[in-house]
């Protein structure tokens, strides 16, 4: 019995070892947006956008969120790449769009890259396209379209375009949500472009289809539509003929309990005229709605009679590769064998036929594949290159250099990538879910990253470590012993390492139920030999994850699974380091609970609280029985808070979320050496206190506009860093943070908030003037400084308030009800 129990645990731990295993092993979780969206089910468009517009203004106005941030990197590992492009004429010069960073530019080949995309509201891209005629125009198009994994928080809003090769940007409309199939320009006309469109991911809208624009941008017609349901995921324009137009539609359904990734209305269709009608091309294609999903679609440069379609199923699995020469009107089913065909084939769905030999064909998969005989049969490419593949680019000068961009980054090869793989990092575009510090060494930072596992760093010169596979979640490290390390990848996967994270070993012995794709788990503050976890109950180790036992009851009941979501898990669990004894315990529903004995008894302390996904639980350090809480999700029009303070264990709550807008906090620190002084990670930067979340000031300059997802901070170095999910890990001394900021905040209040009638401001210091604008920026009111501001005559809604002193400028959003 011994022996089979020891096989059932290398068999688990080998499964999940493997990278491509992981794939198919664990079905793509929508874990940011679920965190984001329960229990509405949906996103709340216009407080994301609210909050966006507030950021920027009290970057702009409050000289109080001064920082200096550093990245990190990691500069020899990279994140998930959505597009390439190659300057026309240049091969030196390479764009690479992020699915959450932005776009990088090259001017080297690859061997460095600058983020040219940070002024930009949404960093999520899905398309890059630059204008044949005149390379300096360059459109992008927001919103990813491969619809997968955690990947997914937020959709894009319509298409940017840049005059100067990339450099600077500003957004061109439409004003439409959701995400970027493919952009296609004229090749004589780069103010004539046409835009497929995927629309929100989570919803039906009338959004989805094709658009068209005859004046760059500044005016934009949809020109073909479909269904609620049904979008443009890749497109393609005839290279001498611009009235020739080929649009490959994808009918999607993505829904927390329902996944429908294909059906009737997908399918190719073609324009004869600009785009003003269109044709569905049927001939030599899938009829059958089950065999239409995601379509990839190409033309060939060099012969524009020549195209190719890839298609998947509605289940996600390679249905066929197809071909044809005589400008779509018919079409050849092609040899597909060699290709993986992995059960998420919707998650690459992209086929590129070499713009100077239409023998030669692309296929995205798991892996990269290659035809040098009109897809008569395939072969693997990149070998050596990370899983998951997303993009092809060309040399129009050197018909062997090539271009991959996939889930690990980009690579070259002047070998069409049979040979001479190069791997082009230096973008700092990874996915982080969490970071965590080395208690004995702070510069020894650890993360764990969306497809990237486990990475660690021992140095601030953006070179990282990867020590697992997988999606990685939380990591520990043993203050008694830093050789000792605990790791967690997807659904509670726990493994140790006692040396140093080589080696490691099965940990979850004991632990059953539902997990969290990320599962919590905490050390004993003053016990390292002490773990805790959980699924629907709290779990102890005391034997170093040796073994695990149920102390608790279920202190959340799980829904029936349905499609790949299950709500009903733990979030966050929280020790107390000034009572041994005291936890702390949050949910994915909103119920919180409290042990007072270590385990041995629980009482529910959710009261006064939404509920909502508790992201983070942080009891203070200074003062016994204070206590805080973070929540996710949006408000829509609820009078809830989304940061809670307690001062008596969490029997009564209130909101301190201050000036924060509406937007969701994912987590929640207190500084160990300064009482009352908090920070936060958020949607939209990082935020800090001086009076217990009364007021909070923007920690934000430096950094890139994506989302922050964990902190951690380690006093003796006065080290805090932040993870972002999309632009890498950053840290910040925090002894920049000068007496003069903390004194304006906290000798400044404005309340009451919302208000109705009329606002009062108190503060010690010198007031110069006051006024409110609108989100627009304009001004709607001013007055001398006066203790009372009237709000009478002004209409209901968002507002910022600037209180100009001697040597500061102080923002405020208020709200009028």
């Amino acid at each position: 019995m011994e022996f089979f129990k020891v096989l059932l645990i290398f068999t688990i731990f080998f499964l999940v070892a493997c990278e491509q295993e992981i794939h198919d092993k664990y079905y793509p979780s929508d874990y940011l947006y679920l965190q984001r969206t329960y229990p509405h089910g949906h996103m709340d468009e216009q407080a994301y956008s609210d909050a966006l517009e507030w950021r920027n203004k009290s970057l702009e106005n409050n000289r109080s969120g001064k920082s200096n941030w550093r990245s990190l990197g990691p500069l020899n590992l990279s994140g998930r790449i959505s597009d390439i492009e190659v300057k026309p004429g240049e091969d030196n010069i390479i764009l690479a769009g992020s699915a959450s960073g932005g776009i990088f530019r090259s001017d080297n080949y690859g061997a460095s890259w600058q983020p040219v995309f940070d002024q930009a509201d949404y960093l999520s891209i899905g398309d890059i396209a630059i204008a044949p005629s005149d390379p300096n125009i360059v459109y992008a198009g927001t919103g990813e379209s491969n619809a997968g994994g955690g990947s997914i928080a937020y959709d894009g809003k319509g298409i940017y375009r840049s005059d100067d090769g990339g450099y600077n940007w500003y957004s061109i409309g439409p004003n439409i949500t959701g995400s970027t199939g493919r952009i296609a320009i004229d090749p004589e006309n780069p103010e004539r472009l046409y835009l497929a469109w995927m629309g929100p991911l989570f919803k039906a809208t009338d959004e989805q289809g094709i658009y068209r624009s005859i004046d760059g941008g500044d005016n934009w017609e949809q020109v073909l539509f479909l269904t609620d349901s049904t979008g443009g995921i890749d497109l393609v324009v005839h290279p001498q003929n611009a009235d020739i137009v080929y649009a490959a539609m994808w009918e999607r359904i993505r829904r927390p309990y329902n996944r429908q990734y294909g059906g009737a209305s997908s399918g190719i269709y073609r324009s004869l005229d600009g785009g003003t009608n269109w044709q569905e091309l049927s001939v030599g294609l899938p009829g059958n709605a089950d065999d239409k999903g995601r379509i990839g679609l190409d033309i060939s440069e060099s012969d524009p009679h020549i195209l190719m379609a890839y298609y998947a199923d509605t289940k996600g699995n390679l249905e066929g590769i197809y071909r044809s020469e005589d400008a779509g009107n018919t079409w050849v089913s092609k040899s597909v064998e060699g290709i993986n065909n992995v059960s998420f084939m919707w998650w690459f769905g992209r086929i590129y036929i070499h713009p100077q030999d239409p023998a030669k064909i692309f296929a995205t998969s798991l892996n990269m594949f290659y035809s040098d005989d009109e897809a008569e049969s395939w072969q693997q490419i990149f070998n050596s290159a990370h899983v998951d593949h997303h993009a092809m680019a060309f040399s129009d000068s050197n018909p062997g250099l090539v271009y991959n961009g996939n889930d690990g980054g980009v690579y070259s090869s002047d070998e069409l990538g049979l040979s001479a793989e190069v791997y082009l990092n230096g973008m700092p575009n990874f996915q982080f879910y969490t970071c965590t510090i080395d208690p004995t060494d702070a510069s020894i930072i650890y993360g764990g990253a969306q497809d990237n596992g486990i990475v660690r760093t021992r140095s601030d010169d953006g070179q990282w470590d990867k020590i697992f596979g997988g999606d990685g979640f939380h990591i520990l490290v043993d203050p008694d012993n830093p050789d000792r390390i605990y790791f967690e990848t997807q659904n509670g996967l726990i493994l140790r390492s006692e040396n140093g994270g080589e080696n490691p070993e099965f940990a979850a012995i004991g632990i059953s139920g539902q997990f969290n794709w990320n599962t919590p788990l905490e050390m004993h503050p003053h016990n390292s030999d002490i773990l805790y976890t959980g699924t629907q109950k709290l779990y102890r180790s005391v034997d170093r994850a040796r073994s695990w036992e149920a102390i608790s009851p279920e202190l959340v009941s799980s829904d029936e699974p349905s499609g790949n979501l299950v709500f009903g898990t733990l979030t966050s669990i929280e020790l107390s380091t000034l009572e041994d004894d005291l936890i702390y315990i949050g949910t994915d529903k909103g119920k919180v609970w409290r042990s007072l004995d270590g385990g041995d008894s629980y009482d529910e302390i959710s009261s006064g609280l939404p509920q909502r996904w508790v992201t983070s639980i942080e009891a203070d350090p200074h003062q016994q029985g204070s206590v805080y809480l973070t929540v996710s999700g949006f408000r829509f029009g609820e009078s809830d808070a989304q940061v809670y303070y307690s001062s008596d264990y969490g029997d009564h709550w209130l909101p301190v979320s201050g000036n924060l807008p509406d937007i969701p906090v994912n987590k929640i620190l207190a500084d160990d050496m300064i009482e009352a002084q908090l920070y936060v990670a958020t949607d939209i930067g990082i935020y800090y206190s001086v009076d217990r979340g009364r007021n909070w000031a923007p920690l934000s300059n430096g950094l890139p506009n994506t989302i922050y997802t964990d902190l951690d901070f380690h006093s003796d170095a006065r080290i805090l860093v932040a993870a972002s999910y999309g632009r890498g890990m950053f840290t910040l001394k925090l002894d920049d943070l000068s007496a003069t900021e903390r004194h304006t905040m906290t000798d400044l209040s404005v309340f009451p908030n919302p208000a109705s009638d009329r606002i009062f401001i108190h503060t010690g210091l010198d007031v110069h003037d006051i006024s409110l604008f609108g989100l627009d920026g304009k001004c709607v009111k001013s007055q001398d400084h006066n203790s009372v501001f009237s709000l009478n005559g002004l209409p209901s809604g968002c507002y910022i308030l600037k209180i100009r002193l001697e040597n500061d400028i102080y923002s405020k959003m208020i709200y009028i009800n």
